[in-house]
């Protein structure tokens, strides 16, 4: 008769170590989807960005080839960049201070 409880307790314990086990595994896929995913999403965002770049930057040429022409300068003169584009503070502390953005879409 004391056989009986000491294999259902064996059995329960057995089925713990499984379901233990199970909660590992599926913590290390969920982990692994959720790099794989950052990873892949990143390698999409990164060109947006570069185009954006390029853009900004074409922008502020033109820019400031339209100020000086407004000011009536003369081809050899020059404005200082903060009198053609005067960034955002974040964006400023970004160029400067390598000062990462927070993430709003979190």
């Amino acid at each position: 008769m004391t056989a009986l409880p000491i294999l259902v307790n064996a059995d329960h314990a057995n089925a713990n170590r499984a379901v233990t086990e199970r909660q590992l595994h599926l913590r290390d896929a969920q982990r692994e989807l959720d790099r794989a995913t950052a990873e892949y999403q990143a390698a999409l965002l990164e060109p947006q960005l570069r185009e954006l770049e390029a853009i900004l930057l074409a922008g502020i040429g033109r820019l400031n080839t339209l100020k000086r022409l407004a000011a009536g300068m003369a081809g050899n003169q020059c404005l200082h960049a903060r009198q053609v584009f005067n960034p955002s503070p974040a964006l400023g502390r970004f160029v400067t201070h390598n000062v990462i953005p927070d993430d709003v879409a979190q």
